[in-house]
């Protein structure tokens, strides 16, 4: 064995020299099973999804989740200088083209067919989106940094929602109003 990746579910140990792999752990990459692995130069590792990268001969291949990027059966690997992983979704950069493809959960930049790579150095990722630079711009150009937004505001609006549920329940159960409008007055008494 000569590298070992994993994911929170998966594992993949790498013979590089044999082009051989063997791998465990659940449906999110643990079976590799069809993956040829010769020549393989790179492993890149989501969630729940592989990427094994052939960079000299432009191919690939992906295992795991198809929602999370191990369906990549669509993407052309030709010219890929970099790829990049969060969670959910890969990235692909073809750096001297000025393009590059995502693929995995669009919610949270496996989508970026909209975005202009032109000028892009570099893809940085957290657990939920990329962020692509472009040196000289005041702002970066993100796929998913509109999705990661959403994200907090509708945990947010979870937030407020679960705050207000609970304390209707504890003036019901006092029997006092359990809607009241914005000056405390009582709109409705279910007691």
């Amino acid at each position: 064995v000569t590298e070992i990746y994993s994911n929170p579910v998966a594992f993949v140990a790498l013979k590089k020299d044999l082009g051989q792999a063997s791998c465990w752990g659940d449906a999110g990459g643990g079976d590799c099973s069809g993956v040829d692995f010769s020549g393989v130069t790179e492993i890149y590792s989501a969630a729940y999804a592989f990427v094994a990268v052939k960079k000299n001969r432009g191919q690939a291949s992906c295992w795991g989740g198809p929602l999370f990027g191990g369906d990549c059966s669509k993407v052309d690997f030709s010219n890929v200088t970099e790829i990049y992983s969060n969670c959910f979704a890969f990235a692909a950069l073809k750096r001297d083209l000025a393009q590059a493809i995502c693929w995995g959960d669009s919610q949270y930049g496996g989508d970026c067919s909209r975005i202009d790579f032109s000028g892009v150095t570099e893809i940085y990722s957290n657990h939920l989106a990329f962020v692509a630079l472009k040196p000289g711009s005041r702002s970066p150009v993100s796929p998913g940094v509109v999705v990661m937004a959403v994200g907090v505001i509708a945990a947010a609006v979870f937030a407020v929602v679960a705050i207000i549920v609970v304390r209707r329940r504890y003036r019901q159960r006092r029997g006092e109003p359990a809607l009241l409008t914005h000056q405390g007055t009582a709109l409705v008494n279910r007691t």
